[in-house]
């Protein structure tokens, strides 16, 4: 803008000075003809006066006065009777002439035209005589001409001279006019002072500014919210474009694939994580089609899912959804083993008491033997029953509907009552069962507290060595309720110890077909510790007893 301005003006400089040389050159050239004639009329005058009075031949004096000027006489008739520049006996009758004319009919005349025998612009003026000749002066306008053009590098230099001051003056003028646009304030158009005539302009800037910071809050919620719900989102989340470079991911996608989310916008996919899984579901995504693929990253199952993103039926770009499904696979592997156990320990008792009855029926036992089969009997339909009670205990906890009551519960009074249950049971196996610490009250469950101490302490007593020791101790720390059960039992191998909480997992499978049990206590632990927000630490090595240390917040 400030380069048109300065341009423009400029060139309306360069114009205007060159347009005023003219006319000032046009004014003057126009002021010297006009002194000119009136030399000429003058000079017309004195002649005329001094042929008509003076008694000495007229063309004596002609030639007196002629130098400068063409003069000539010509007579009524048009005929030229003297000329000082030209051949009279070569010049045409001049009677027809407009300066003769008015000349012969009014005293004088004149007349400006090319002269025919000079060829140059000439003024004519005619003076009638007394005997009746005209006398005629002329002049071309050479001299005034000259005089012009001798002028015209005076001109010339001023011309330029202005030009330059111009320009001069046109660029501090246009500085002047840019400086308050240049200062515009255009966050807050209505405080500038500058032109009345930018005021409407003023007024729709300051009209879009409102609606501009209208949308721009608007994005920035929708920003935020969306910035909210993909930070908060457990699976990973990417957009990429039709070059499958990466517009956007969130933090759960950038912390699987060990990235800063900010540093890969605009990298290619490939180059972000370079897997073969992920390359093809992208490129299916954008041709239009919806794939998805299992992917093992760090011993952990990923389902990747990539759609189209369309709009108008354009493909615009690729939207991957990366879902952790291994603790769904996990829980599926799970559920299908607890499936096949559960199967496996109701059959083992139904299968034992099918066959003993169907002894019974068909009177195959001895009436000696009677008592003894139907205490078998009893033993596997209790087994049965607990195994059934365990269950039912386990899906309670597993959808956290557990229908008992919360109450202050004392772990350490819990503990001893346990203790005294176990007694008979310690005592056979030749188990000392010890109570440490102090009281610990927790708000919860009772039965669940109960059925926590039991499992473990049963446990406990059930593997422990001949002359073993087990020790219960309850204390309260500043993480809350610390509940610790151990034993110098057979201990348990650093492969089996993160799965001793499975259901129906046992340790030592050969040593288990001796030891009742439904299998399902540790799950029972577990979910009952989980169920209070607990938590559970094993501490264990072979042959050298375990120790279960649980944490309760208060």
């Amino acid at each position: 803008m400030k380069r048109r301005i300065f341009i423009g003006m400029s060139v309306l400089a360069f114009i205007t000075v060159l347009i005023t040389s003219v006319l000032i050159i046009t004014v003057m050239l126009n002021r010297l003809f006009d002194s000119v004639k009136k030399e000429i009329k003058n000079e017309a005058e004195y002649i005329s006066i001094a042929i008509n009075e003076s008694e000495m031949d007229y063309l004596n004096i002609l030639e007196q006065y002629g130098e400068d000027n063409r003069i000539s006489v010509i007579a009524p008739d048009g005929i030229v009777i003297y000329d000082n520049k030209a051949d009279i006996t070569l010049l045409e009758n001049h009677k027809n002439r407009k300066e003769v004319i008015e000349a012969l009919a009014d005293g004088q005349g004149d007349a400006v035209r090319i002269s025919d025998s000079l060829g140059e612009q000439s003024y004519y003026y005619a003076v009638k005589l007394n005997d009746g000749n005209v006398l005629r002066i002329a002049n071309t306008s050479n001299s005034a001409i000259i005089v012009i053009t001798s002028m015209i590098p005076y001109f010339m230099l001023v011309t330029l001279i202005g030009t330059i001051l111009a320009m001069i003056f046109t660029r501090h003028y246009t500085n002047w006019i840019i400086v308050p646009i240049n200062n515009f304030n255009l966050e807050n158009p209505m405080s500038n002072e500058i032109y009345d005539e930018l005021s409407p302009f003023i007024r729709r800037i300051e009209k879009q500014n409102t609606q501009i910071e209208r949308h721009i809050s608007t994005l920035k919620e929708k920003q935020i919210e969306m910035s909210l719900i993909t930070g908060s989102m457990r699976e990973g989340l990417i957009v990429l474009n039709t070059k499958l470079s990466v517009t956007f991911i969130n933090e759960s996608a950038a912390r699987l694939f060990s990235i800063d989310a900010e540093s890969v916008i605009g990298l290619n996919i490939l180059n972000v994580y370079r897997c073969l899984a992920l390359n093809t579901v992208s490129a299916s995504a954008l041709n239009g089609i919806h794939s998805e693929n299992i992917v093992e990253i760090e011993n952990r199952q990923y389902r990747f899912m990539a759609s189209p993103l369309q709009y108008d039926t354009v493909i615009r770009g690729v939207v991957i959804l990366i879902v952790d499904e291994t603790d769904i696979r996990l829980a599926e592997q799970q559920r299908r083993e607890f499936s096949a156990n559960v199967s496996h320990e109701l059959k083992t008792p139904l299968t034992s008491i099918s066959g003993y009855t169907e002894l019974l029926r068909n009177r195959m036992v001895k009436t000696e033997d009677i008592p003894e089969f139907a205490d078998r009997i009893y033993k596997e339909s209790t087994r049965l029953i607990s195994l059934i009670e365990d269950i039912i205990k386990l899906s309670k906890l597993d959808e956290g509907i557990v229908g008992v009551p919360h109450e202050p519960v004392d772990l350490h009074e819990l503990a001893i009552d346990i203790a005294n249950r176990l007694k008979s049971q310690a005592e056979a196996r030749g188990v000392s069962v010890e109570v440490n610490g102090d009281s610990a009250i927790i708000v919860g469950s009772k039965q669940i507290f109960d059925e926590i101490l039991y499992n473990l302490c049963d446990n406990a007593i059930k593997y422990n060595i001949n002359n073993g020791k087990v020790e219960i101790k309850t204390e309260k720390t500043q993480k809350g309720m610390v509940l610790t059960i151990s034993d110098t039992g057979i201990g348990i191998s650093k492969e089996d110890r993160e799965r001793v909480f499975e259901r129906f997992y046992r340790v030592d499978k050969s040593h288990s077909k001796n030891i009742s049990g439904t299998g399902l206590g540790l799950s029972i632990v577990k979910h009952g510790v989980k169920y209070h927000n607990g938590s559970i630490e094993l501490e264990s090595e072979k042959g050298k007893g375990t120790k279960v240390i649980i944490t309760f917040p208060e």
